[in-house]
């Protein structure tokens, strides 16, 4: 099977909002994420943003092992979860919801990934749903070449055996939590028409001869191939995997449609407080 290469570096953008919080962020065209609207490696200390809304897509949070605290998040159809250190929680917007994510321990550091996971266009209307996924829930695997891998969301291929998807979720999508030791190698095989990107969390890592350092992303394209890398020093890695709509985006704001009428409709549906209110 032939090696996945690195088919476009991109852009990570550093982003601050206030003391609390500062992240890198994916911003790419949809073209090398799809289905993932944007990825956010961040760290949260104070609450940062007041409740907000969200429609067509869904707002995922990961929080890695290392989190010094966890979130509280409530969302206006009544969920109320806790995403300890290790947890992960779908907020599947759809048609529209306002939600809110705060440190459940102010001042202490909550570490980890907020993504946002595209609906297919005949999804982005059905009615908000939450999915929590708890760290003991999710699978781990020690590879052949030393990499330790933590299935956070969607299922693994092993081989011939395929590790089952943690929970159901409205979009086909894998995030795998890699940590390699210096020397260590991950491999992946990955199905011809799944996109595939990755982004060094910590140190640094050899992929097909080019160093990738921490802070940067790549995408491997959805040619199908192995995906590896080795690590240059000790290393932590997102690996995103997923099935491309290729449908059309439209954006605004805290919204993602595949027409400009959607959008409106879903400004409208907010303004009119349809999405419900947090207080």
């Amino acid at each position: 099977m032939t090696t996945l290469q690195i088919k476009q570096h991109l852009t990570v953008q550093k982003l601050r909002h206030g003391g609390g919080f500062h992240a890198n962020g994916i911003r790419a065209t949809d073209e090398w994420i799809d289905p993932y609207l944007m990825a956010d490696h961040y760290r949260m200390s104070e609450p940062t943003f007041p409740p907000h809304p969200h429609a067509g897509f869904s707002a995922v949070t990961y929080m890695f092992d290392d989190a010094e605290t966890g979130f509280s998040n409530r969302d206006s159809r009544g969920d109320a979860s806790e995403i300890r250190a290790g947890d992960c929680h779908w907020t599947v917007a759809g048609a529209g919801v306002v939600h809110e994510e705060v440190p459940v321990e102010n001042g202490k550091v909550a570490h980890g990934l907020q993504i946002f996971v595209n609906l297919a266009g005949k999804d982005k209307h059905i009615s908000p749903a939450a999915i929590h996924i708890l760290r003991e829930e999710m699978p781990r695997v020690t590879q052949a070449g030393g990499a330790n891998v933590k299935v956070a969301f969607g299922a693994y291929a092993d081989g011939e055996r395929m590790i089952a998807a943690v929970k159901p979720l409205p979009s086909e999508a894998t995030l795998l939590d890699v940590s390699a030791n210096k020397g260590e190698a991950f491999r992946y095989l990955v199905p011809a028409g799944i996109n595939a990107f990755a982004l060094v969390i910590r140190g640094a890592i050899d992929v097909v001869g080019e160093s990738v350092s921490e802070g940067k992303a790549i995408a491997f394209g959805r040619d199908g191939g192995t995906l590896e890398f080795t690590a240059a020093e000790d290393a932590h890695v997102a690996v995103f995997l997923g099935k491309p709509f290729d449908e059309p985006v439209v954006r605004h704001g805290p919204f993602a449609m595949t027409n400009q009428n959607d959008i409106n409709r879903a400004i409208a549906a907010y303004q009119d407080g349809r999405m419900g209110e947090l207080s």
